[in-house]
């Protein structure tokens, strides 16, 4: 078994938006002969870690199939001396495909650690990044990272095979540079996290404006973001920038409706369209009024209101008709001149763009 060992020459930053301050954490890739998890093999494995140099890579890469026991047994060991275990769809593949092999060979594995998927962070959010696919070349290309090699996994099992039986220097680099690249790229991809961290802030919004159409909210972002992004959900649509975000939010012009909860409690007035309390009632003519239905039972307004959605913030509350889940405001300067309600308002057109 070949064994490589390498200090790098990486900028190490702090991670805190995504694992916890100051844990012990290891970011692993594997490489096998296929997706089978009975009939394919591991035989190369990877892992990137903080030493007390600086950012280290080890590399562990069989020369026979009789050595996979070995290379795995070493693999669970050095991935139980970390708290945190980092892998880009480590929860689907690395990690069960570990497992499988473990057992296979006898061995009831026990995982001390956290896994930590970052492939499973980012799915959610692919359609809001524009993101061609969710292979992790293609979220590298969205952060303008580059990488030595072009080669794919499926690419490499013919390598490791021609590697077996004539343990050329070709193979071995084209193999360890694949592993190495994968590897390396994991921190830099945590950079892309930025945005999903975005939707689980409490934004506070340093400017706001109204036009006749829209509400104008920039929000100053605690991090510097890699790549810009704009993208348009609903109404609303968002601008990513550095360490800005900027949404607008489309407003519609229309007459809605704001319908009383206990309808019985009022009476409907066919003539004027509108209900009135029964308290007021009482003082209006008997043929000018019926007692109201939940459908009938509401004030109409003409006037440009902002979309709620189904999270009420601002009251009265109006919608285009009684059923209707997503709920609208009024809206006004007064409102907005408040940069906390401005706020309240951003993190709630967050909460609706937010995948689930």
């Amino acid at each position: 078994m070949k064994i490589i060992d390498n200090n790098l020459n990486i900028e190490e930053t702090s991670y805190d938006y995504a694992i916890p301050a100051n844990s012990n954490y290891v970011f692993f890739d594997i490489e096998t002969t296929g997706l089978a998890r009975r009939s394919s093999i591991i035989y190369l494995a990877g892992f990137l870690y903080r030493a007390p140099e600086g950012l280290r890579s080890h590399q562990l890469l069989i020369e026979s199939l009789e050595e996979e026991k070995e290379l795995i047994q070493k693999t669970l060991e050095f991935l139980n001396g970390f708290d945190h275990v980092i892998t880009f769809n480590g929860d689907t593949f690395d990690i069960p495909m570990l497992k499988e092999r473990l057992k296979f060979h006898g061995i009831h594995p026990v995982f001390n650690f956290t896994q930590f998927d970052i492939y499973k962070k980012i799915r959610p959010y692919k359609k809001i990044l524009g993101l061609e696919s969710m292979k992790q070349k293609s979220i590298e290309s969205f952060l303008h990272i580059d990488r030595e090699d072009k080669m794919s996994g499926g690419e490499l099992i013919n390598v490791f095979f021609f590697f077996l039986k004539m343990h050329d220097e070709e193979s071995f680099n084209l193999l360890i540079q694949h592993n190495f690249d994968d590897i390396c790229g994991m921190p830099a991809l945590l950079e892309i996290l930025k945005y999903t961290e975005i939707f689980n802030l409490t934004p506070s919004v340093i400017s706001s404006s109204i036009t006749d159409s829209s509400l104008e909210l920039d929000i100053r972002l605690p991090y510097n973001l890699p790549v810009p992004v704009n993208f348009s959900h609903d109404e609303i649509t968002i601008s990513i920038a550095d360490t800005s975000l900027h949404l607008d939010i489309k407003a519609v012009t229309d007459t809605l409706y704001h319908y009383f909860a206990n309808y019985k409690d009022y009476y409907y007035l066919p003539a004027e369209d509108t209900a009135i309390h029964r308290s007021v009632a009482e003082f209006v003519d008997s043929s000018a009024k019926v007692k109201a239905k939940a459908s009938n039972c509401y004030v109409k307004k003409y006037g440009t209101f902002l979309p709620e959605y189904t999270e009420k913030i601002f009251s009265p509350e109006f919608r285009f008709e009684l059923h209707d889940r997503n709920m609208y405001f009024e809206m006004k300067d007064e409102i907005f001149a408040n940069l906390e309600n401005a706020s309240i308002y951003a993190k709630a057109i967050l909460n609706h763009i937010r995948p689930n």
